[in-house]
């Protein structure tokens, strides 16, 4: 049998899905404008080439989950509490710092916002988050918050082993990661860990996997996010998974229905 390789497009599943879900995304059609798969886990497609990243404003071209009772929500702040629950509902088996990790995550996108929009008790949200005020300066735009990174929970990924005893071309290590990002150049891998040595060596061994398959692999410790909160985030993610530094405008994701 033929195997062969695609490079510049990823179809990765997350949430829900499971190593053998792998088997239900299938090549559905081949036409003269493209391939059609087909899938009924929940799966991120990633067109290398394009080298853009996956942001909120992209959310409903990723996410399907959108809630009826929220078509008519435009408001910024709503739109991120939903974007949020719906994140958390494709994880239902999310560790307590997990759920810290996306709710601080998007409360700190709430109150770049609210700073944004220059909303009363604004500063006071900011402060209270311990956001530096420097990292807010120049000021962002209203509509930087959906160039902020769409944060994928639990993803899937498959590399390949240098030191397997069997060669395979076919990447056959799966490894589920707290949360992926794509910043139009690499996957980053956020994991969110407790302090358990027995796991260290196995830990080791998937970091190295996952860089040597061009994985970026950043680690946040329960213990940061329980002691120092959002600010955890805003010292340990790269400041352009907030939306900042990008050169591209940023939009609204659309998911309304008019």
């Amino acid at each position: 049998m033929s195997i062969l390789h695609v490079p510049d497009y990823l179809i990765l599943p997350y949430g829900r899905a499971v190593k053998s879900d792998l088997q239900r995304i299938a090549l559905s059609a081949v036409s003269a404008d493209g391939l059609y798969f087909s899938t009924d886990v929940p799966v991120i497609f990633i067109n290398k080439a394009k080298r853009r990243p996956i942001c909120l404003g992209d959310f409903d071209m990723h996410v399907r989950e959108w809630p009826n009772t929220a078509k008519y929500d435009d408001n910024d702040q709503t739109m991120l509490g939903h974007m949020c629950s719906v994140l958390k509902s494709l994880n239902p088996n999310m560790t307590t710092s997990e759920e810290q990790f996306l709710d601080l995550y998007f409360a700190t996108l709430k109150a770049l916002s609210s700073y944004a929009s220059d909303e009363d008790g604004s500063f006071h949200v900011t402060r209270d988050l311990e956001i530096p005020f420097d990292w807010l300066h120049p000021r962002p735009k209203k509509n930087d918050i959906w160039r902020a990174l769409l944060p994928i929970p639990e993803l899937q990924l498959y590399v390949q082993d240098p030191l397997a005893e069997t060669k395979s071309y076919q990447p056959d290590n799966n490894f589920r990661v707290d949360y992926g990002f794509w910043n139009g150049e690499q996957l980053i891998a956020v994991e969110i860990d407790g302090a358990e040595p027995a796991g260290y060596a196995r830990d080791i061994r998937r970091d190295r996997l996952l860089r040597r398959a061009g994985v970026d692999v950043i680690h946040i410790l329960n213990l940061e996010i329980a002691k120092h909160g959002a600010r955890a985030l805003i010292e340990l993610l790269p400041r352009n998974f907030f939306g900042f530094d990008w050169s591209y405008e940023g939009f609204p994701p659309d998911i309304l229905p008019f």
